[in-house]
């Protein structure tokens, strides 16, 4: 397998998802992460923080409403990607 160089973020799942989904990433030095979900309008949802150690992380993500389509946004201080997530019934 190869050497990840940068932070990565990899798909979430599962996704669709029905009461959880989880949304991981890589990290290659310690540092803090920031989770913002938000809404069909670009509303906030939701907002974490986490430590995340250098290697393979994730957030646990649960309790959005079914039937929904939510655009997320994760980052440190020199990183940020974004991605969708889609919960059903």
């Amino acid at each position: 397998s190869k050497e990840e160089t940068s932070s990565v973020l990899y798909n979430p799942y599962p996704n669709p998802f029905i009461e959880q989904v989880t949304i991981p990433y890589f990290l290659t030095t310690n540092k803090m992460v920031s989770l913002k979900i938000m809404d069909n309008s670009g509303r906030l949802v939701r907002s974490m923080m986490q430590e995340g150690r250098a290697g393979r992380n994730h957030f646990i993500i649960t309790n959005l409403v079914s039937g929904s389509e939510w655009t997320f946004e994760i980052s440190t201080d020199d990183w940020k990607s974004t991605g969708k997530l889609i919960s059903v019934y």
